[in-house]
């Protein structure tokens, strides 16, 4: 008797099993119990060649191992700035070419064209990002990368506060309103009533 079943191509490598690109075993064949959907945004989120022959498995799909540290790049690009932000460094300004999420180094041009790398904590933040990726760190490199640059910062409005003569004549001002109000029903401006 000959069964015949059709099987997908990773349950093909399942049976099969190997070696995968990184040195271990199948991932599918020792431990892996249900398939992920894989996408390939998840190679571009983590920063790898769009390659097949380097993001691709034994089975030929994408690598099931992109699932693994999915949710960690997610969470740690919320924190991290973007490419082409505005930094300023104790070296000057600069901009942001590239980020290692891992390990939070930025890659940043400077104004002489210089590339050199910094810490996320190293750097000060320009824009709207600033204030959640940038903690209390930033005042103290502030001070330290632009002493002698004073801030300019625009002064609250303040309301003058409302002397005891300014209330009293208001309130007088609305009693004389009230009063006119209530004339006018009994006979015309002049107050005359019909006789």
């Amino acid at each position: 008797r000959i069964e015949m079943h059709q099987i997908g191509v990773r349950d093909g490598a399942r049976m099969l099993g190997g070696i995968g690109p990184c040195g271990r075993e199948l991932c599918c064949s020792t431990f892996l119990e249900h398939f992920a959907p894989v996408s390939i945004r998840m190679a571009k989120e983590q920063g790898l060649t769009l390659n097949p022959k380097k993001v691709s498995g034994m089975c030929g799909r994408l690598m099931c191992c992109l699932v693994y540290e999915q949710q960690l790049y997610k969470k740690n690009r919320r924190r991290l700035p973007r490419p082409r932000q505005q930094v300023t460094t104790e070296q000057g300004e600069g901009i942001i070419l590239s980020v290692d999420v891992i390990n939070e180094r930025l890659l940043v041009e400077l104004e002489d064209t210089n590339r050199k790398t910094f810490a996320l904590h190293e750097v000060i933040l320009h824009g709207s990002q600033s204030a959640d990726v940038v903690d209390e760190d930033a005042a103290d490199l502030r001070e330290e990368y632009l002493w002698g640059v004073e801030l300019e910062t625009t002064p609250a409005p303040t309301t003058p506060a409302r002397s005891d003569d300014d209330s009293d004549a208001s309130e007088s001002a609305t009693k004389k309103r009230r009063r006119r109000r209530r004339r006018r029903p009994g006979g015309g401006p002049g107050g005359a009533s019909e006789s």
